[in-house]
């Protein structure tokens, strides 16, 4: 038989277990689970980080706009020109790391649960810390 092994990477110790050993599992069911609090928390607050940083961007590109406006008229400097299109250009960074980041939370948070890759029967489980990278190791032989 083959061994499956799963890395569930997060250091919490709560555990919830979805079944019993020898319990009959669906493909996709549920069969074990870390406390995701605080990796559902980290990605509240991604988001929030998140669409903050977009209302900025929308603030930013309607000053340039403005700016751009003024600027045919000569009413504001090219510094100021300048100024505001730095300003956009570096919410624009900020965003796609934001967005970046909503996407590693939501990528740890998966990690918080196990679920089974086939129908079946449940097998028996080893678990051990592996020193140096914090991830626990669940494997069926």
């Amino acid at each position: 038989m083959q061994a499956r092994v799963t890395a569930i990477r997060a250091s919490s110790a709560a555990a919830w277990h979805g079944c019993k050993q020898g319990d009959e599992v669906k493909k996709g069911d549920l069969i074990f689970q870390i406390e995701p609090r605080a990796f559902e928390v980290a990605l509240n607050q991604a988001n929030a980080v998140l669409a903050r940083d977009v209302a900025s961007l929308q603030n930013a590109e309607a000053d340039m706009r403005r700016t751009d406006e003024l600027a045919s008229t000569k009413a504001v400097s090219a510094s100021a020109v300048d100024v505001n299109r730095a300003k956009v250009a570096s919410f624009r960074a900020t965003v796609d790391a934001d967005k970046a980041a909503v996407e590693i939370a939501t990528v740890q948070l998966s990690y918080c649960s196990i679920r089974s890759p086939i129908n079946g029967e449940r097998a028996c489980f080893w678990w051990m810390r592996a020193m140096s990278s914090k991830t626990t190791r669940a494997s069926c032989p």
